[in-house]
């Protein structure tokens, strides 16, 4: 496995984890601060697996699956916004403890 990118996430955005279930987990970003916060098509999307202390990207198996086109994040201040994301591309998780990165923001989940 590839290691994981190293990012810092910002700290007046937020990203809480509403469910996670078989093939879809659901999310709510909230802006905490007092200006419009702007994410233009970076298209980041990862799944991440904890393993032996360090996190590593979770490859996709599907082959050619696209994650279609992201619009972007736009969030005014003190809005929140709720998206939810397909994670039937990484086929099925094996128990262990998972994050997933959308635009320098994360959720976490352990799984059993």
């Amino acid at each position: 496995m590839i290691p994981a990118y190293t990012f810092t996430a910002p700290e007046d955005i937020t990203m809480s984890l509403e469910s996670w279930g078989i093939g879809t987990l659901s999310v709510t970003i909230v802006n905490h601060s007092n200006v419009h916060k702007i994410y233009r098509n970076t298209y980041i999307h990862s799944l991440h697996v904890l393993l032996e202390g360090g996190w590593y990207r979770v490859p996709r198996v599907q082959v050619g699956y696209s994650m279609g086109s992201d619009p972007g994040l736009l969030l005014a201040p003190g809005a929140e916004q709720s998206r939810s994301f397909s994670l039937s591309p990484y086929g099925e998780l094996p128990p262990g403890t998972y994050r997933y990165v959308f635009h320098d923001l994360s959720v976490e989940r352990p799984t059993s």
